[in-house]
């Protein structure tokens, strides 16, 4: 009896997912592509833009309505913040600077740059908060891309609503270890270890399969440039998302990610050229 009730169960919210990833979908192509490409596509020389990031280290550090108005200056296509949601409600992006969630972000956007959002502490509740906010001002899904690593966050964010890009954030052995360089474990249990490198795998299949887009309703992914080659970016091509890569200090490979592969980039300010407070 509890193994028919249990086998009944399974097939019911297998069969659920089914129907709930069937009729789900990204954010519409068109405003994808603005968010994530900016204009003039189609015009010859046209190069995929550059996301510069300011969360480098440097003394003195910028704040957020200061690195806005730098990457105008610089005149890049957009600019990278890390958002974390206090208790209070309060967001922090640059430099443990506190935010208040309306109006600061919104009063942003008039400077014509696109702010990619990258989600790292979060809840149910703050993903409805973001998606209230992104809802509310009409010009600022067109503006705005949500990052984060939690496929889940990013579902509970969009729901089915069109209007909300979003990129599915994704680096290998981020279960059992810390670092980009697979060397710091999180737990020094040999046992919770090994369970940990399974779920690796597990969600690394399911990432390179698709399924962890499909459920976020990603419109693209956000990875290191090491993955990225030419078969990557086919890859997902189509599957109908774009790639973003991010980049290391290096001009040569900026250079090849955005001319060769094609793909618009991720880049330490620090980095590039026209920095001003280097």
């Amino acid at each position: 009896m509890v193994s028919e009730i249990a086998s009944t169960t399974v097939v019911a919210l297998i069969a659920l997912s089914l129907v709930v990833l069937y009729f789900v979908h990204p954010a519409d192509d068109a405003l994808a592509a603005e968010v994530l490409l900016g204009d003039g596509r189609e015009d010859e020389g046209w190069l995929p833009p550059i996301f510069v990031d300011f969360t480098g280290k440097w003394d003195p550090p910028l704040h957020a309505p200061e690195a806005i108005l730098e990457t105008k200056r610089m005149g890049a296509h957009g600019i990278k913040l890390r958002l974390n949601i206090t208790d209070t409600g309060s967001w922090v992006l640059l430099s443990d600077e506190e935010w208040s969630p309306a109006a600061n972000l919104y009063g942003s956007l008039h400077y014509g740059v696109k702010i990619m959002l990258e989600v790292e502490e979060h809840d149910d509740l703050d993903a409805k908060l973001l998606a209230y906010l992104l809802r509310r001002w009409s010009d600022m899904p067109g503006r705005v891309l949500v990052v984060s690593s939690s496929p889940m966050f990013l579902f509970a964010l969009g729901g089915n609503n069109k209007n909300i890009v979003k990129a599915l954030a994704w680096r290998p052995c981020s279960v059992a270890y810390k670092d980009w360089e697979c060397t710091m474990r999180r737990n020094e249990k040999l046992s919770w270890h090994l369970v940990a490198l399974a779920a690796d795998w597990l969600y690394a299949w399911c990432f390179e399969w698709g399924l962890l887009t499909r459920v976020s309703m990603a419109s693209a992914v956000v990875v290191d440039a090491s993955l990225v080659s030419s078969r990557f970016v086919r890859l997902w091509s189509d599957r109908g998302l774009r790639v973003v890569a991010l980049a290391s200090d290096d001009p040569g490979e900026q250079e090849y990610l955005r001319r060769v592969l094609r793909v618009p980039i991720v880049a330490d300010y620090t980095s590039l050229p026209g920095c001003e407070w280097c």
